[in-house]
Formats: C-alpha cells, sequence, structure tokens
C-alpha cells in the first residue's frame, strides 16, 4: 500500500492464517503460516504463550514467561530442537531443562497460575534418556 510503512509481524515470522477469541473473550489466539499459534491477553495485549509445531513430529514447544513445555506423543525426540539462551549465547535445552521445563505449562498459563516462575517450583526433567533422544 503506497504512503504506508511496513508492519511488523510481531511474534510471528510468516503471515497469519487465522484469529479466534476464547469463548469468554478474554485470550485471542493467533496462527501463522509458521506453525505457531500464539496467546493474548485482550485487556492489555500482553502475549502469554507461543506454541510451535515441531514439523514431522507429534510434538510442540509451549512457551511462556521463559519456560517451556514439550508436548505430544515425539516429546523426547523433539526435546533436541529447543535452545535456552542467556544474552548472546545458547545452550542445548537439556543443560538448562531443570530450571525452565514446566509440565502442563499451557494449562497453567490459561488458568492464571504463575506459580511456576518460582525457583522452588522446578518441575523434574521429561523422562527422556540421552538413548532415547538418539534412538528418535
Amino acid at each position: 500500500m503506497e504512503g504506508h510503512e511496513p508492519r511488523n509481524n510481531g511474534p510471528w515470522s510468516t503471515a497469519v492464517l487465522w484469529v479466534a477469541f476464547s469463548p469468554d473473550g478474554g485470550v485471542l489466539a493467533s496462527a501463522g503460516l509458521d506453525g505457531s499459534t500464539v496467546l493474548f491477553r485482550v485487556s492489555d495485549g500482553a502475549q502469554l504463550a507461543a506454541l510451535r509445531a515441531v514439523k514431522a513430529k507429534d510434538a510442540a514447544y509451549v512457551l511462556a514467561a521463559a519456560h517451556i513445555d514439550i508436548t505430544g506423543a515425539d516429546r523426547c525426540a523433539a526435546r533436541k530442537y529447543p535452545l535456552c539462551r542467556f544474552g548472546p549465547l545458547s545452550f542445548p535445552f537439556e543443560l538448562c531443562e531443570e530450571r525452565f521445563y514446566v509440565k502442563d505449562l499451557l494449562e497453567k498459563v490459561q488458568s492464571g497460575d504463575t506459580s511456576y516462575a518460582e525457583p522452588e517450583a522446578a518441575a523434574d526433567p521429561l523422562p527422556c534418556g540421552a538413548d532415547h533422544v538418539a534412538a528418535k
């Protein structure tokens, strides 16, 4: 469009395909062509969580407030993909999993439970051994 500045796509790397509201109207979900779904709180526009599908796997990541959950039947094979970032440094997820993994993170975000953000609330790591990840 002539005379208009390009718009930032926000948390999506590609076009947004659809949007939907929660039944109570408090949350907006948007899905992108890149396989991501982002949840926003309608009242203030805050991003609540991002869900990213893992290509060719029955698995997805849930990311919220610097925490992660990996869901789906192939979650153990998919845990090799996320990285933990500290400033300019990136580390394999297995090195920081005990601090950032939160089982059932999406359910906690949806219910408003923020206890997962407390350091003493660290969850047990995914029940995947190194041999299981390599086998997939």
